[in-house]
């Protein structure tokens, strides 16, 4: 577990609102987030908190503790939200929070109601928790569905990077050769986006990869046979082929 906060000029800037847990993969993991003023020297005097989180992870479920907060210091925040992200993961089949089923949401940019939704680029469910007492104590359920094929998020997001990296390379010559970034690049390049908006289609993405990269492979050695100016270009795409496919 992993904790975050949004991005703010200076550590003192705001309190830890909404508090970011990235949870990555494991059958368990612990953290105790610490807090206090930050712009004094108060916590020498045991002016501090801690909030202890918890996961375990058992037959396609997470269950996630978020406890109450231990210790207090002064202008400490009484009520936040929390965000968590499930790294690597499929889109889940359920989400509760103390028990309240929270609704799966395409486009969670439009509002600001707690929800869970899916990152196609960080391959990760995102969970927005309802804002809550810091002294309330917060049980969240996540299942999945059985017998999923989780190695295919084994570097997954990588393989995607990839791609874009290469056609990054490609567009760098199009002005100068007048030649074009193939449509079957363009495609690998928009999974991650694809993802976002329709993760029920996920693993068929996924599955699909290894032969996109081979028909990918085919167009860009013909494309360099003609002109070696995309000669890196390749070599990316077997770099790629080399470091995730086999």
């Amino acid at each position: 577990i992993i904790p975050m906060q949004q991005k703010v000029r200076r550590t003192d800037e705001k309190p830890l609102n909404p508090l970011i847990m990235s949870i990555f993969p494991g059958k368990s993991g612990s953290v105790r987030v610490y807090e206090d003023e930050d712009n004094t020297n108060n916590y020498t005097q045991e002016a501090f908190a801690f909030t202890p989180v918890d996961f375990t992870y058992e037959a396609n479920v997470y269950n996630i503790y978020i406890h109450a907060i231990e210790g207090e210091f002064p202008e400490m925040i009484q009520e936040r939200s929390v965000e968590l992200r499930l790294m690597n993961t499929f889109l889940p089949e359920s989400v509760t929070w103390n028990g309240e089923q929270l609704a799966f949401d395409k486009y969670p940019d439009l509002h600001e109601e707690p929800c869970y939704y899916y990152e196609g680029s960080e391959m990760a469910t995102i969970i927005r928790l309802p804002a809550c007492s810091v002294f309330q104590a917060q049980q969240i359920i996540v299942k999945f569905k059985e017998n999923q094929p989780q190695s295919l998020l084994n570097g997954a997001k990588g393989k995607v990077n990839w791609f874009k990296k290469v056609r990054k390379e490609m567009l760098a010559k199009y002005n100068e050769y007048q030649e074009y970034v193939p449509d079957i690049l363009t495609d690998a390049c928009q999974i991650a986006h694809r993802i976002t908006v329709e993760p029920e289609k996920m693993q068929e993405e996924l599955e699909n990869l290894p032969k996109k990269l081979v028909h990918i492979l085919d167009k860009i050695e013909e494309m360099t046979d003609e002109n070696p100016v995309f000669e890196p270009a390749l070599k990316l795409l077997k770099d790629l082929e080399r470091q995730y496919f086999h």
